[in-house]
Parts: structure tokens; C-alpha cells; sequence
């Protein structure tokens, strides 16, 4: 079958796709996705990276053996800010090895929450346009430094989950990342592409833990093994963060807007050719820039609240049924508020954030104005709804948009594509077209930013 696909993983919050795009014709072939029920503990933000890595290969077994034969190139992004700590040593040379035979620590992930805003402010500023925020890989880093320091000396390698794959793919001695991920952890610089070195030696920071940061679609090893059933010697490129990758994969025109709804919630444009960020972070700044492909930039609405904050509602509901004698499924529950009115008229004010923002951690949610007509289970159900869009447009205004020429808004994610509450909001907020985009996501926008980077 000769050199015919890319291969594209996405390492997600909650599940790993996989999928296998045509070189010549730029098409899906096939497309995997599995849960990783990879949580820790009910209570914990942390992962299991073995769990993961197991969902991966179910996913890969899915795929048609014979397509396989045909890869040529690998592409993996994954979920950003986090970090995974390991130990390099004989074992990670034998090819012969998985993962079980690795001494790995556990996921630490975006939504981390060990670092407290009195801990980050006592942190050194960073020289880099992105503000500190917990769940960043930097300041869990200090976190271990400063609560844990006989943690970090089992370990002498460091990354995201995505760049830990890769390495472990090629057998990387010292994991590669993009400036993509590098940026995620903060204390990196995206004009000069360097860590923030002596600044973080001057608090004995183990700088040495840092990976090699290189440009995005930049190759950096190639696979050693048959694992995965993937032949030998296919060309693997530097892992992207899944953000970036789930916007390439939808943006048609520099004048499309992105909005993704899943587990957070994200709505980006692109910033002109040229466009450089401000280095201090201007005071009270909301919207955040995310290294892009090309040396350019994405303006970002990043909010912590999206698909979770629904999550959290339906749990809550099922909590509340259960206590009351009731045997609803949560999936019960998902179907019948699926089926609300998706116009409702209500004088209630709800501010869903209840997992903060990364600007103000200690921001809470909150409801408003509540009457007693406005105990209707649709009506607070679209109001949440409403509430997480009326959120955004605290980051990114309508007038915003129309500012820089945006035309149009382009909606994906899972939370978004099945709710037609948060489609109409983001119609009647944002005033102008919104299109929806089913079937493109973070696996295929990695593997069609290869293959029109080798076009």
C-alpha cells in the first residue's frame, strides 16, 4: 500500500482518538475513539498514564490492519497545560518494553488545582505574554519543588502526556516539545522560543526537567517498534496542543471565528500576519494569545467552564433523584433535558463559572433575579445554557469580533454539537452566522496540519 496515510492521535481530558487520513486526497480513511477513564479518584484532577496508554492501544486496534501497512507519518496532539514525570533509564532502550516496565508518576492535569493564587503569587513573574495560572506544568513543577521535593528526585524527564507518547513512540532520550505545549506551562517566551532559564535558576527550579522546545510539524524521530501494529521507521513530527489542532481542523478563513465547546470552552479568531504579544501581560487582559502555526497567533477566550459545568448539573440532578428514591441513569437525565425548549423566557441571571477562570481563580458562580415562576428545571437548564455563552462575550465581546473582521462563527466540540440550547445563544449573542462542524476534531486537525505541510 506504499506511503499513503497519516496517522493522528489526540491524547484528550477524557478519551484518545485516533484516525487515518489520505496523503493525496486529504481524507478520513478511518476514525477510532475510546474512554479513558483514566481519573485517579473521584476527587482527583490527576490521571492514570497506563490507563491511558491501554486506551490507546484498544483504539488502534480498531483500525483496519491493512491500512496500517500504509502509514507513513504520525501526528499526536493532546490536552495542554499538564505534565507527566518519568524515569529514563536501561528499560526505556529495550525495545522489548511497554509502558507497564516504565517508572511513570501520574498525569498531572490542566485542571490541577493544588496551586492557589497565594502560592502562584509568590512565584517569580514569568518573561512571557501567558499569566501563571494553576494546572500549568511550571507551577506544578514549583508545587513539587516546594511541598514535594523528594518527588521530583525520582525522575529526571518531564512533559506533557502527548510529548511522554511521542518519546516513548521513537524512544526519544530527551522528550521534544512545540512551542504550542511549551507555552501551556508557562515561563516560556514564543518570540525568542526559549524557556525562561535563569529566571527560573535563580529559585533552583530543575531546569534540567525542561524538554527541547522545536517549531510545530517539525519531525522528531521515527518509530522503533511494531507497537500499535505500526510498521517501523514511519516519520513521527512533534506533538501539537489540542487546541490549536482542533482549530486548524475547522478554520476555513482568516475570517471565521472557532468556538469549541467540550469539556472547557474556547472561541478564538486569528490574529494578523506580524502580530506580536505584549510582553508584561497588561493588567486585567482576558483574552489570551496561543502560538499558532506559521509564527502567527490566536486570540483566545479560554474559559475553564464549558461541557464540565453541564456535567456537574446533571450529576447534581442524579445526586438529588438518588437521595429521593428515584433510579434515573444520568443518561436518562441527558436525554430529557436534550429535549427542552430551546425558547424560554426568563428575568434569571445565571453565572455558571463554578470552576473559576484562570484571570480569577476565586470566581464563583451565581444566580440571580430568581422568581417563582423560575423553578421550571428547563427554565434553570437554559439559563446554565445561556449563562456559558453570555461568559465568553465577557472574553470576547460581539463588538470584538465585528472589530477584526470576523464573519462568521464556526462551532465544534461534543457539549456544543448536542445542545441546541448553546447554538441558538451563540446565534442570538453574537449576531452572525454560526455553522456547525461534526466529524472535525483535534486527531484529524493534527494529521491535516502534516499533510498540508508537506503539500
Amino acid at each position: 500500500m506504499g506511503d499513503t496515510y497519516v496517522m493522528g492521535f489526540d491524547l484528550g481530558t477524557t478519551s484518545v482518538k485516533v484516525c487515518l487520513i489520505n496523503k493525496i486526497t486529504g481524507q478520513i480513511e478511518d476514525i477510532q475513539w475510546q474512554e479513558t477513564n483514566s481519573q485517579i479518584s473521584t476527587k482527583s484532577t490527576s490521571q492514570n498514564v497506563k490507563t491511558i496508554f491501554k486506551a490507546i492501544e484498544e483504539c488502534c486496534g480498531r483500525l483496519c490492519v491493512d491500512k496500517l501497512d500504509g502509514v507513513n507519518a504520525i501526528a499526536v496532539c493532546g490536552q495542554m497545560h499538564g505534565c507527566v514525570f518519568w524515569k529514563q533509564t536501561d528499560v526505556w532502550n529495550d525495545l522489548n518494553s511497554s509502558i507497564e516496565d516504565v517508572e511513570v508518576s501520574s498525569l498531572y492535569t490542566w485542571m490541577d488545582d493544588r496551586c492557589h493564587p497565594d502560592f502562584l503569587s509568590d512565584l517569580p513573574s514569568p518573561h512571557s505574554h501567558l499569566k501563571l495560572s494553576t494546572g500549568f506544568g511550571c507551577c506544578t513543577i514549583f508545587w513539587f519543588l516546594k511541598n514535594r521535593p523528594e518527588f521530583l528526585a525520582k525522575f529526571n524527564r518531564c512533559a506533557t502526556i502527548q510529548d511522554l507518547f511521542v518519546a516513548y513512540l521513537c524512544r526519544l532520550s530527551v522528550p521534544v516539545v512545540c512551542d504550542q505545549n511549551a507555552a501551556s506551562w508557562g515561563y516560556f517566551d514564543t518570540i525568542s522560543n526559549t524557556w525562561n532559564v535563569e529566571r527560573l535558576k535563580e529559585c533552583d527550579f530543575p531546569v534540567n526537567l525542561l524538554p527541547i522546545v522545536v517549531k510545530p510539524n517539525t519531525e522528531v524521530g521515527i518509530t522503533k517498534t511494531n507497537w500499535l501494529n505500526l510498521p517501523t521507521s514511519c516519520k513521527v513530527y512533534v506533538a501539537l496542543g489540542d487546541f490549536q489542532c482542533s482549530v486548524f481542523a475547522v478554520m476555513e478563513s482568516e475570517y471565521d471565528a472557532v468556538l469549541n465547546i467540550s469539556t472547557s470552552a474556547q472561541l478564538t479568531f486569528l490574529k494578523p500576519k506580524g502580530f506580536l504579544p505584549s510582553i508584561p501581560v497588561p493588567k486585567n487582559q482576558m483574552i489570551d494569545y496561543f502560538p499558532f502555526f506559521d509564527n502567527r497567533y490566536l486570540a483566545v477566550a479560554a474559559s475553564l467552564n464549558g461541557g464540565n459545568v453541564l456535567a456537574s448539573f446533571v450529576k447534581m440532578l442524579h445526586q438529588w433523584t438518588t437521595f429521593l428514591g428515584a433510579e434515573i441513569s444520568e443518561a436518562n437525565i441527558w436525554k430529557k433535558l436534550s429535549e427542552s425548549k430551546t425558547e424560554v423566557e426568563s428575568s434569571m441571571v445565571v453565572d455558571p463559572t463554578i470552576f473559576g477562570e484562570r484571570y480569577k481563580p476565586e470566581k464563583r458562580a451565581s444566580i440571580s433575579n430568581i422568581g417563582f415562576s423560575s423553578l421550571q428545571l428547563n427554565e434553570v437548564y437554559y439559563c446554565i445554557c445561556k449563562g456559558l455563552i453570555s461568559n465568553l462575550q465577557s472574553f470576547i465581546s460581539a463588538a470584538t469580533l465585528q472589530e477584526n473582521g470576523i464573519q462568521r462563527i464556526l462551532g465544534s466540540g461534543n457539549a456544543f454539537l448536542k445542545n441546541a440550547i448553546l447554538q441558538q445563544e451563540i446565534r442570538r449573542q453574537y449576531n452572525v452566522p454560526v455553522v456547525c462542524c461534526a466529524g472535525k476534531d483535534a486527531a484529524i486537525g493534527a494529521a491535516l496540519s502534516i499533510v498540508k505541510n508537506r503539500n
